[in-house]
């Protein structure tokens, strides 16, 4: 199993990401990494992120608090308000 750590940017209309063997926070702080230095002008930026418990880790929301970024999490169920989830399908059958 491979886990896709994916980055969607409305405004832009682009999607990169990573894939990586394990989930984690470490791997989901490295994906926030990356989502930062897109964004080099230090503008407030909002992160919608699935309901994963990877995701709510004291590090993660205090690396997020320190550089900008807002982290908004999904309701359970409710995958389809994370604008990513219409790419994961085209993602998954490659």
């Amino acid at each position: 199993m491979r886990y896709f750590h994916g980055c969607y940017s409305v405004g832009e209309d682009r999607l990169w990401g990573v894939v990586r063997l394990h989930e984690g926070a470490v791997n989901t702080l490295a994906a926030l990494r990356s989502i930062r230095a897109a964004r080099p002008d230090h503008q407030p930026i909002q992160v919608i992120l699935d309901n994963v418990s990877a995701h709510q880790g004291p590090t993660t929301r205090r690396w997020a608090a320190r550089h900008a970024v807002e982290l908004w999490s999904t309701p359970t169920y409710a995958s389809w308000a994370n604008p990513i989830e219409v790419h994961s399908g085209p993602c998954a059958a490659l």
